[in-house]
């Protein structure tokens, strides 16, 4: 077999002045009687078909696979378009954006897992025979590459969707899954709002945000992971978080009934892990029934239902101030103030970005406060940098600005401010 390999780079200056006419003849005589002896297939069979620059195919791609954007670091655009097929295996790496409209991948569509910069893929039509593997190739994984590939699917059909990036990001609103969603990486993000994919959703880190379409078996979530439940089906009628995974289900009329608890063997039969279930009744946000719905937790796995009409509510309740070293360059106001749901609610991933304390405003801090049922409140102190400007003690206005799931606040109250001088 005659193995082809193109270079797309000049000889170099030894090269061109080192061969004589007479050596480039006779090369070029004993190149033409090996091609006229060995006639070369029409594609070398394991070959790759590179594309390094935006354009649009519409043709059978001349090699058994195809690689897009691995030798050019800029952004640029592809169009698979009618016509289009490989017949093996499509990667995509670097920051090349790819529409993939209509045509066939015989195999695997992969994207690149080490590179500083990770492509982008729209599928919209056309099929890959095997499965689509996000941030799933190259030499190995490395910490400080972004890990970030991005798939937004609205048609077509794929064998299987799998993301093992830190970063990955699943788009999934139409067209056909014929095996599995999973999704790898600690900090990826998947979004299903339509499709109908024939296997399960596994969720092994990061967030999921599931309003909609179907999967024939079950919904699982793993390490970490925290996965909201909005719409769309599971025809096996199973929700299962282990390993301190969360899945928060958002409906009105739910209700959880536990049904049994005990002790079973972990997934990779290593162990015997606590395990709890549950039936689970009521309508999804997007008004999908739930009867009886099969629900269990493994291994610090948790189900939350919120009631979609419910709405938390945040104010203060008290507050105070106390500053440190008055009228010192080493002077630190402390804010005491309860923070309570008057909601009906739960607040939930609370975060506090600004305070200000009379005339001292500091922004960007990211406080991150407990959740708070309805009716409960959150005792915090907080201290920064700053002076109060005055005498003491004093009346001032406590001002919180920060946000929870769903919504945001901004709350104030007057306060006492009183302090102690620097010893």
């Amino acid at each position: 077999m005659v193995t082809w390999q193109f270079l797309n780079r000049p000889l170099s200056r030894r090269h061109r002045s080192g061969h004589t006419a007479a050596t480039a003849a006779a090369t070029a005589s004993a190149l033409l009687a090996t091609l006229l002896a060995v006639a070369p297939a029409a594609r070398a069979q394991g070959g790759w078909y590179h594309i390094n620059h935006s354009t649009a195919i519409n043709f059978g791609i001349p090699a058994d696979n195809l690689a897009i954007g691995e030798s050019n670091i800029d952004p640029f655009t592809v169009f698979l378009n009618p016509g289009f097929s490989v017949d093996v295996d499509m990667a995509v790496s670097n920051r090349a954006t790819v529409y993939l409209t209509a045509g066939s991948v015989g195999q695997t569509l992969r994207t690149a897992r080490d590179t500083f910069w990770n492509p982008t893929i729209f599928m919209s039509g056309g099929t890959v025979g095997g499965h689509v593997a996000l941030d799933s190739f190259w030499r190995t994984s490395y910490a400080d590459k972004p890990q970030a590939s991005r798939f937004f699917m609205s048609d077509g059909s794929v064998g299987g969707l799998y993301s093992y990036g830190t970063h990955s990001f699943i788009s999934l609103s139409g067209g056909i899954v014929s095996g599995p969603v999973e999704a790898h990486g600690p900090q990826s993000v998947t979004k299903i709002s339509g499709g109908t994919i024939s296997q399960w959703v596994h969720i092994l880190g990061g967030s999921a945000d599931i309003t909609g379409g179907s999967a024939g078996l079950w919904l699982r979530a793993s390490n970490e992971a925290h996965v909201k439940w909005k719409g769309g089906t599971f025809n096996w009628n199973l929700a299962w978080a282990e390993n301190d995974a969360i899945i928060s289900i958002y409906g009105t009329g739910l209700s959880l009934v536990e049904t049994g608890r005990g002790m079973t063997i972990s997934g990779d039969g290593t162990k015997q892990v606590p395990y709890v279930d549950y039936r689970l009744n009521g309508t999804l946000e997007d008004g999908t029934p739930l009867v009886n719905r099969y629900v269990t937790t493994h291994s610090n796995g948790k189900i939350r239902i919120i009631d979609s009409l419910a709405r938390p509510n945040l104010r203060v309740s008290a507050a105070s101030a106390f500053v440190l070293n008055h009228n010192e360059p080493s002077a630190q106001t402390t804010a005491y103030f309860t923070l309570q749901n008057a909601g009906n609610g739960t607040a939930r991933n609370i975060v506090i970005d600004s305070i200000t304390i009379g005339t001292q405003t500091r922004t960007g801090l990211n406080w991150n406060v407990a959740d708070i049922e309805p009716g409960d409140t959150a005792d915090i102190s907080r201290t920064i940098s700053a002076d109060y400007a005055g005498q003491l003690p004093a009346t001032i206005t406590l001002s919180i600005q920060g946000r929870f799931d769903g919504g945001t606040f901004n709350i104030s109250r007057r306060a006492t401010v009183t302090g102690s001088a620097a010893q």
